[in-house]
């Protein structure tokens, strides 16, 4: 439901505002056939709220009154007042959806700063953002004695590789202060320009690549996607070419706002990339890309027209070219959804998750455990954890260290129980001691044994 909302609030302010029929199509057939977005606006990510909130964000800044208008001074200053209040409770709810949105909050206020009279109001969203967020930044003064606590960015961004998200003691984790320490200049430029680049054929994939119609489509839909999609980027690069001739793509205050976005936060997917490099988070831009982009392609049709126009051609010859455009344009949008038809028949065709028998009876066997137990297991995707007991508490098991200092762990965290399976097994080799061997180390007491074709399952208890 957030996915459809966010297309059809591009559709309808292209429509509705920007009076252009062209963008507001290019806009519908982007985001309905680009596969990346509809699979992440289907699965469980806050990416989907965080998409909408962006967008909503960068309209209300194209929507504020400008610096400069007719109307008086006093219903023009309660506007702008009214603008920034609301702005930043929006930024208050992107900080709450992702970390990312204390980031794009920042990106907007400096913007701000280079408009005058937005900047004397710059309080008044600053506290605006303050006040949506208080519960959060209470919990997290209390919680870990900052109210901007975030792990991701404390100390997510500064690991070297993605297993140590699978840490052993808190205060080994590392930071800004430590990865600087350990890391020379040279190291920290190639860790970026690699992610850059990594980040430049993400944005090629997501722009043309995932642009597609789903497997299984017929050759002949795949033609018209694919030739349609090359004209609307034809007419992009003639509505750029031509700027000059047409009204502005959007306000300075919502361009510069885009291009902050582009310039704060590509550095930090990149950074990340090392780490993952999933095209979610690229995504985050892509709303508010397409948009301008479908503005620049309605500008090229505008200026082609023009052109034709110029040649003195006949009316029926423009007739036939506009009846041609407009069956394409037909044909193209319901070639789209009856391929998406398709796709969600076949979905919804798929047979239900199955569990194993093997994981049924290690979770019956969960269940006589003590109320509030914590439980070391994983990391591993072979016992679907959510379907235990809701009291009962799971810690991953940690990635580099020994049997010694895993069992340190165990005492220092007061973890009670540990439960092994092959995945665990094979990306911890340290704990063999309680694998290959029947006869578990001193103070381990084995409460289960469960093993069949597929795995296996052993729970102990430490004594």
């Amino acid at each position: 439901m957030i996915g459809l909302g966010l297309i059809l609030f591009m559709v309808y302010r292209e429509v509705r505002f920007r009076r252009s029929l062209v963008s507001a199509l290019v806009v519908a057939a982007f985001f309905s056939s680009h596969v990346q977005m509809i699979r992440t606006l289907s699965e469980i990510w806050c990416e989907g709220l965080l998409y909408l909130l962006v967008c909503l964000l960068w309209a209300w800044s194209e929507s504020s009154p400008p610096e400069k208008n007719s109307s008086p001074q006093t219903a023009r200053s309660t506007r702008l007042a009214a603008a920034c209040f609301g702005q930043g409770c929006l930024a208050g709810l992107l900080y709450l959806t992702k970390g990312t949105g204390l980031q794009i909050a920042f990106l907007y206020w400096l913007v701000l700063l280079f408009y005058p009279r937005s900047r004397r109001l710059l309080p008044v969203s600053i506290a605006a953002f303050l006040l949506t967020c208080l519960p959060l930044l209470a919990w997290n003064y209390h919680e870990f004695g900052t109210p901007f606590y975030n792990f991701a960015s404390t100390h997510n961004m500064w690991f070297d590789e993605a297993d140590e998200i699978w840490y052993d003691d808190p205060e080994t984790l590392p930071t800004l202060a430590t990865y600087l320490q350990s890391h020379s200049f040279g190291e920290v430029f190639t860790r970026l320009s690699e992610g850059l680049w990594l980040e430049g054929k993400m944005a090629l994939q997501l722009l043309w690549s995932d642009w597609r119609l789903p497997e299984g489509s017929s050759s002949l839909a795949v033609l018209i996607h694919s030739t349609c999609k090359a004209a609307v980027f034809l007419f992009m690069g003639f509505g750029l070419l031509t700027r000059r001739s047409h009204r502005p793509v959007t306000t300075p205050l919502a361009g510069g706002f885009f291009i902050a976005l582009c310039v704060g936060l590509i550095p930090s997917f990149g950074w990340y990339a090392r780490l993952t490099n999933e095209p979610r988070f690229l995504m985050t831009l892509m709303p508010i890309g397409i948009v301008l982009g479908g503005r620049f392609a309605a500008d090229g049709v505008d200026s082609f027209r023009a052109w034709l126009r110029g040649k003195s051609l006949s009316p029926k010859v423009l007739g036939w070219i506009r009846k041609t455009a407009v069956t394409g344009g037909v044909i193209w949008g319901l070639s789209a959804w009856f391929c998406a038809q398709i796709f969600l028949s076949r979905t919804g065709q798929a047979p239900p998750p199955r569990m194993p028998e093997l994981a049924r009876e290690i979770l019956a066997k969960l269940e006589q455990l003590p109320s509030g137990s914590t439980i070391a297991f994983g990391p591993s995707h072979e016992l679907p954890t959510w379907m235990a007991r809701g009291d009962l508490n799971w810690r991953a098991t940690p990635w580099r260290t020994d049997f010694d200092g895993f069992e340190k762990m165990l005492a220092r965290e007061q973890i009670g129980y540990v439960l092994v399976d092959r995945e665990t097994a094979a990306r911890r080799p340290y704990l063999a001691p309680l694998v290959l061997s029947m006869t578990p180390p001193a103070g381990w007491k084995p409460l289960a044994r469960i093993r069949d074709a597929e795995g296996f399952f052993l729970l102990y208890e430490k004594e």
